[in-house]
């Protein structure tokens, strides 16, 4: 039996105009009731499918979305990331990002997922990390992540933004982020905190309203 091709899935769904993907894709997450989670970079997730190492993600950016603090912004992934904004404009900022040899203002924290939690581990690795390329993405228009490259990224003017994402994991590398290069602390957030009934319900209804 032939593994399920995510990438062909993804394309499917990105073939159609961004307004008509993004209701079909709401309107299908509130059907089945998936589950949303709150994600610490600021945003909504929601996985619409997952298998073999790829998932095809819902991401929202809502006017009521909170940052996890301490807020950690720069980060890179594991997986080949692949984006095209639905709704709203995505601002993504890349970083060159390099170990050195004396301490600096800022150092690695390697990145671990255990179940509902994501632990934010210090390295003592210093690193320099200077502002690369930055570009705001509209609605209609894809972006890309390798893995392993730093970036950020939000919604424009703290405004409400959607994109569906593509990922592919690449090898066995772990991420990682950027963070202050003094502190030892471990860092926890409690990621996998799913919206309750009504709160998911409000959250489809305000980018259904959006598309009206």
């Amino acid at each position: 039996m032939s593994l399920p091709d995510l990438g062909a899935e993804f394309m499917q769904l990105s073939i159609q105009s961004p307004a008509v993907a993004l209701r079909n894709i709401l309107d299908g997450v509130k059907a089945r009731q998936g589950s949303i989670t709150r994600h610490p970079l600021g945003f909504y997730s929601s996985i619409l499918s997952e298998h073999s190492g790829q998932s095809i993600r819902l991401h929202l950016w809502s006017d009521n979305a909170t940052w996890a603090l301490p807020q950690f912004e720069i980060h890179d992934h594991a997986f080949d990331l692949v984006s095209i904004v639905l709704y709203g404009r995505v601002r993504d900022s890349r970083y060159d990002v390099h170990l050195t040899r004396t301490e600096t203002r800022h150092q690695f924290y390697d990145v671990q997922y255990d179940e509902g939690v994501t632990t934010l581990k210090p390295t003592l690795q210093y690193v320099s990390c200077t502002p690369g390329i930055k570009q705001d993405i509209s609605s209609g228009s894809t972006y890309r992540v390798p893995a392993g490259v730093f970036h950020s990224s939000c919604a424009t003017d703290h405004t409400c933004a959607a994109t569906l994402v593509h990922t592919r994991q690449v090898g066995a590398i772990s991420p990682r982020v950027i963070g202050p290069a003094h502190d030892p602390r471990e860092i926890k957030y409690f990621r996998r905190s799913a919206l309750d009934d009504s709160s998911r319900s409000a959250l489809l209804e305000e980018f259904s309203l959006l598309l009206d």
